[in-house]
């Protein structure tokens, strides 16, 4: 899914509506919540799978930055060689 500069002038009021609904309802709490070891976990955990996922994303885009660079230059050389060819007519 791409997104336009276009879309941005309805999700920027989208999120500052929801950002005020979330700021009011946290008011109208009365006791904080409290947060636990096992949250503390499950969000390491989710940062870890974040940071492997990412580190696999960079792996796979330098691989293909490498791939198209090496296609690249296989070209250059083929119409290199291609230009050093007699013009005879068939």
């Amino acid at each position: 899914m791409t997104f336009t500069p276009f879309d941005a002038f309805f999700l920027l009021p989208a999120m500052i509506v929801l950002q005020q609904l979330g700021h009011g309802l946290r008011l109208r709490r009365k006791t904080a919540p409290q947060s636990s070891a096992i949250e503390g976990a499950v969000f390491a955990l989710f940062g870890l799978l974040l940071a492997f996922t990412f580190s696999g994303a960079v792996a796979r885009y330098d691989v293909h930055r490498d791939l198209v660079i090496d296609e690249c230059n296989a070209i250059e050389t083929a119409y290199l060689r291609l230009y050093r060819l007699p013009l005879t007519p068939l």
